[in-house]
């Protein structure tokens, strides 16, 4: 007879005979099954949720709780619906057997029971079992890290949460997710990216309690529930895991990508936050996780931190000298990113020496950027954030090799590759630096196009941000303008031209038509660009824009 691959395989047998159990224990052993022995029903059912049997072998009639009554309530649970459950009965009826099928059973044998036909249907069953339960893996675990999914996470939560609050027991909640992951992914690639995900799950099965249920939220975002766990055990399982994390560097020996990565997280705690549902307490966790990211990065933040800060400021903001200690407050980091900005320009200025065209123009885009966004209306801070962004945008051209930077002759794909990574190397070069945080989206994006063809992430029309779409236009008529060591310079025709064709492709119509208007109005902005009334009139039609 052939039988499964797990010989270690549990079965439960339920007979009031104590022949009968002998008997069955002696050959299922011989078969090396590990076999359990209960005497009625409610024997069984304690013994199925204390040692979760593979397969239940059951007699009908038994006293204190038959077979059938057993069997119906087995079935009625989540927990134990699932185990195959063989009723045995010493007559044999269509009757008995409908009773058995009714009360839930998956099969049905007769006394007295033949030796081989128990090792089949054992074997049938178990079968069945494995196949059921490598089909509930599928569909609760994450494909790519094994982990499971939220759907389950959600379920377990509401189960812990109940008892949590029945038992008055700790119960928190880690949602954690890698700091800057779009920029793994824009960098090297999805599939590095893949391999930094499975590695951040590595690093939590290793620090987290068996007791624990680990999850992938989505994307980069993982989500773990502590039970018997409150404020003081979360956040020492999130400092275990951040200094694993910080020893860790993710490497793909085969594409030379070694990379050293962060995390952020945030917690929840149901009794010290007094939380009122599972959904609740994954939102407060999640809100603790953005917290840590306005933060800085890097870090853990609290729930109750969160809420303690705004019950704080809700108070410190009744108070009149309060309301005038925070203005002067804005004013001062308004002053030292004035000065801070003060100084990239003179530091620019100094590199001028050794890079003059490419420095040049990072100045000529700041301006011309700053005068489409003044044309455009945005009001005079969104005027300082994209003329920082143009002086920053090329940045990461410095990172560049000087072979392709400053090649003389046209570029092959090879070198437009490497050129494609310096919105990301100006990402890393400045995303330590608090004063840029609102230019960085901007510096990052600057090359998307207006059909979603750019690069790194290919975002599409007004999903790129207003100042990403300006420091585009601006950044080209530059180029155009001033000529580059690949291809030369273009005429005031050969520009026009381009723009009026790349409208609405390359670049956002709103923010050329924007452009024309302000040469027309500031022709000392690029020399010898001079536009004429009549030129915009005649494209106000193909713009679909106002002049």
């Amino acid at each position: 007879m052939e039988k499964i691959e797990n010989k270690k395989a549990k079965i439960l047998y339920v007979d009031d005979s104590e022949t009968d159990r002998e008997i069955f224990k002696r050959i299922l052993t011989e078969d090396h099954f590990e076999v359990l022995l209960a005497s009625d029903g409610a024997e069984c059912v304690s013994m199925v949720y204390q040692y979760s049997p593979d397969c239940i072998i059951m007699d009908c009639n038994m006293p204190v709780m038959d077979g059938l009554t057993a069997c119906a309530q087995l079935k009625n649970s989540d927990q134990t619906k699932y185990i195959p459950i063989v009723l045995v009965t010493g007559y044999d009826s269509e009757k008995a057997i409908l009773k058995g099928l009714q009360a839930g059973a998956d099969d049905f044998m007769g006394k007295p029971v033949n030796h081989e036909i128990i090792l089949a249907k054992i074997n049938a069953m178990l079968r069945a079992k494995h196949l059921q339960d490598e089909l509930k893996a599928m569909i609760v675990r994450d494909s790519l890290t094994n982990l499971f999914n939220y759907n389950y996470f959600l379920e377990v939560c509401k189960q812990e949460f109940v008892r949590s609050r029945r038992y008055n027991t700790h119960l928190s909640c880690l949602m954690l997710d890698v700091d800057f992951f779009k920029m793994i992914n824009d960098g090297h690639g999805h599939a590095f990216g893949d391999i930094v995900i499975k590695q951040v799950a590595l690093l939590l099965k290793k620090c987290c309690r068996i007791c624990d249920i680990i999850a992938r939220y989505g994307g980069d975002e993982f989500i773990i529930l502590l039970p018997n766990t409150g404020y003081k055990g979360a956040v020492n399982a999130a400092e275990r895991i951040q200094e694993m994390v910080r020893k860790t560097e993710v490497k793909d020996k085969a594409k030379n990508i070694m990379v050293k990565f962060s995390i952020s997280g945030g917690i929840s705690s149901v009794l010290e936050d007094n939380i009122t549902s599972a959904e609740e307490m994954v939102v407060s966790a999640d809100k603790g996780l953005y917290a840590a990211k306005d933060a800085g990065r890097k870090t853990v933040t609290l729930y109750k931190d969160i809420c303690l800060s705004q019950l704080v400021v809700a108070e410190m903001e009744k108070i009149k000298d309060f309301q005038i200690i925070g203005a002067k407050l804005q004013e001062i980091a308004k002053q030292s990113k004035d000065y801070y900005f003060k100084n990239i320009k003179a530091l620019l200025q100094d590199l001028e020496k050794e890079h003059e065209l490419f420095v040049g123009h990072s100045l000529r885009v700041a301006a011309i950027a700053t005068a489409i966004a003044r044309e455009l209306k945005l009001g005079k801070y969104e005027e300082e954030i994209i003329e920082h962004a143009g002086l920053l945008h090329d940045l990461g051209m410095l990172g560049i090799k000087d072979e392709v930077r400053l090649k003389k002759h046209p570029l092959n794909d090879q070198d437009w590759v490497e050129i494609k990574k310096h919105p990301l190397i100006a990402m890393q070069l400045l995303r330590p630096i608090k004063y840029v945080d609102e230019e960085l989206k901007i510096i990052l994006y600057h090359h998307e196009r207006f059909d979603g063809g750019g690069y790194p992430v290919g975002m599409k029309g007004e999903s790129i941000p207003i100042g990403a779409r300006i420091i585009s236009v601006a950044c080209s008529v530059e180029a155009m303008h001033s000529g580059r060591h690949y291809q030369k310079l273009k005429n005031s025709a050969e520009i026009f031209d381009e723009f009026i064709k790349m409208a609405g492709l390359q670049f956002d119509p709103s923010v050329v038509m924007a452009l024309f208007r302000v040469l027309k109005d500031n022709p000392s902005l690029l020399a010898g660009l001079k536009i004429e009334e009549d030129f915009l009139k005649e494209l106000k039609d193909r713009f679909k824009t106002e002049i």
